[in-house]
């Protein structure tokens, strides 16, 4: 019975996950674990071969598995998942990379993100600003006509979606790690290594709303200056302060905390006597993300 329920669950004739009176909110029933373990390793030879387009399809068709029962999610095909965030093709990583943030299993999640931010961020400094030929600056009509300059921007464009993703998918796990994670790159970027993703980084900061997240933005708005004193030559003013001030003022408004401090390119807003006042607002850790939390977000 149980060997003819699995061929039925696979081939997609057996009632959802979900209409089991033997699956619960905290386990799936033997039967349905062994028929989503056997459909997962059916489809981990798609991760190893064949074209892009077919393991991004390959990949989906796991987060699908997993999500049957989605207060079980399966760290079996969330290690699968995972794994492809060392795939040769970076628009595959990047679609394993926004999996991974919706629904997979969160302790698998987290980690694997962590790991994979650490491992781009090196390349991120390396990747210089705009598109061009590996220097700073925009390309030139010059570069237009260099293949190589075009797949040098090709690998610059594929490599910051890669990091974008990553960094979008961290900002939606509430962790600890997660937050540390964020702002050691926060600190690292200026706007010629990787300035695209100052505000991704500060927004998922903000969605985390932990004090260490909160006081990183601070930090690195003090950092950042307050825009006025630097042309940047071709590029214009660096108007990183000024930006990050914008989206920290938003998201505390939304909180409904008062006495924000205004932005002012000759006196820069005291930030600090604005935290110490209210940093008591945001909680001092997240902790771990697990089983237990997902469930309880979700209830």
């Amino acid at each position: 019975m149980t060997s003819f329920l699995i061929l039925a669950l696979v081939a997609g004739l057996a009632p959802a996950v979900d209409q089991c009176v033997q699956c619960t909110d905290a386990a799936l029933c033997q039967a349905h674990l062994s028929a989503q373990s056997a459909a997962a390793k059916a489809l981990k030879p798609k991760l190893r071969g064949g074209a892009p387009a077919d393991r991004v399809e390959a990949l989906q068709g796991l987060a699908r598995l997993s999500g049957e029962h989605s207060s079980v999610p399966s760290a079996e095909i969330a290690e699968m998942v995972a794994s492809a965030l060392g795939d040769e093709s970076l628009p595959v990583r990047a679609e394993a990379a926004k999996l991974l943030a919706i629904d997979l299993h969160p302790e698998v999640a987290v980690r694997s993100l962590v790991k994979a931010l650490d491992e781009v961020r090196g390349e991120i400094g390396k990747l210089g600003f705009g598109g061009g030929g590996g220097r700073f600056g925009p390309p030139t009509d010059e570069d237009e006509k260099d293949p190589k300059v075009a797949e040098r921007r090709k690998l610059r464009e594929e490599t910051m979606s890669f990091a974008r993703a990553v960094v979008d998918g961290l900002g939606k796990l509430p962790d600890d790690r997660c937050v540390e994670s964020l702002a050691d790159l926060l600190r690292q970027l200026t706007r010629r290594t990787g300035g695209e993703l100052i505000e991704p980084v500060a927004q998922g900061l903000l969605n985390l709303e932990s004090r260490p997240a909160i006081e990183a933005l601070v930090q690195k708005i003090k950092a950042a200056g307050t825009g006025g004193g630097d042309a940047g030559g071709r590029w214009g003013p660096d108007t990183t302060g000024k930006t990050l001030h914008d989206l920290l003022t938003k998201a505390v408004a939304a909180r409904g905390l008062s006495e924000t401090p205004a932005w002012s390119t000759k006196d820069p807003p005291d930030w600090d006597k604005w935290f110490a006042r209210n940093q008591k607002q945001f909680p001092a850790k997240l902790g771990k993300y697990d089983l237990a939390k997902m469930r309880k977000l979700r209830a």
